[in-house]
């Protein structure tokens, strides 16, 4: 992307999380457009909807730790328990710059999407990537090949992730509203968290997520004030 465009998208998103934080009202593209001086034909080159616009912070925060990873010495041979908490402190840090408006659009955003969200589906990407990393045969007797884990597993592979980032959701939530002294509280369930998924993917059965025994309060926390 050149320098031109990037800065045309960097004033759309700017607007847009602008308007979601002042303004109660559904995001309005043609909104958008005025308050960043975009013509609307040029937004739709970068975003398909509004609601994109919104969604496209957490979906730059987890490119920008993707970009980030080639740069980090021996994170290919690092563990899977290693790898999950690098993932967790690294993305809080990202998120950490536009934390109001997090804390703000989270579940509307990301939790309650209609259908799935493209940062569900990117998380659900970054986290086979990690596990196809594994040696070929995990402690629980799956084996990778080209085609990918055997099929009889791929369901139960499939759970997993998605129970993680459930939890992950879950996490961030409780990130959120974490008033503790240099947010020890998160950094304490950070280091629960990542043994349990490294843990629930070595498992021949799903489990329920760590959340679920944990504080069940979380999940129903409401964020947006």
């Amino acid at each position: 992307m050149t320098d031109r465009k990037s800065t045309i998208r960097d004033r759309l998103i700017a607007s847009a999380v602008e308007l979601f934080m002042n303004d109660s009202r559904p995001l309005c593209a043609q909104e958008v457009c005025s308050k960043s001086g975009v013509e609307q034909d040029k937004l739709l080159l970068f975003f398909d909807s509004s609601a994109e616009i919104l969604e496209s912070v957490y979906l730059d925060a987890l490119r920008e730790y993707r970009a980030m990873l080639p740069l980090v010495d021996g994170f290919e041979q690092s563990s899977l328990q290693e790898k999950f908490s690098n993932f967790a402190y690294v993305m809080f840090g990202l998120l950490d710059k536009r934390r109001e408006f997090v804390r703000a659009s989270f579940d509307e955003v990301i939790v309650q999407h209609p259908s799935k969200s493209r940062f569900h589906e990117e998380l659900e990407q970054l986290f086979m990537e990690f596990l196809m990393a594994e040696d070929s045969t995990t402690s629980s007797g799956w084996e990778s090949s080209e085609g990918g884990l055997r099929n009889q597993n791929s369901l139960v592979l499939y759970i997993n992730i998605q129970l993680i980032i459930d939890d992950y959701f879950g996490l961030i939530k409780f990130w959120l509203l974490d008033n503790s002294d240099y947010l020890k509280r998160t950094a304490s369930y950070i280091d629960q968290l990542v043994v349990f998924w490294a843990d629930s993917l070595d498992m021949d059965v799903p489990d329920e997520g760590l959340f679920q025994d944990t504080d069940p309060s979380l999940q129903d926390a409401e964020i947006r004030t």
